[in-house]
């Protein structure tokens, strides 16, 4: 984000209000950004990836109406289509 303070203070409020929070970055994202946004456990709630086509895979992921919801295989997975 263009103020990661802001970002990261806005993320918490929500956090503290019950709000699962996710992380999704593209390209070459702050990756300490991603997880302070993320709910925890923060590996089940940020990723990254190079391409926006990648965004396809992680939506899929997180709309599957798992209970709580996460991204199985999140944090430091590839999901980009390439792969």
């Amino acid at each position: 984000s263009n103020s990661p303070s802001t970002t990261q203070s806005s993320a918490q409020q929500q956090k503290d209000q019950g709000i699962i929070m996710f992380a999704v970055g593209v390209g070459n994202p702050s990756l300490t950004e991603l997880q302070g946004i993320a709910s925890e456990p923060k590996v089940d709630h940020w990723a990254y990836m190079r391409e926006f086509e990648s965004l396809l895979k992680v939506s899929e992921l997180i709309s599957r109406g798992t209970c709580p919801p996460s991204i199985d295989g999140g944090g430091n997975t590839n999901f980009d289509t390439e792969t």
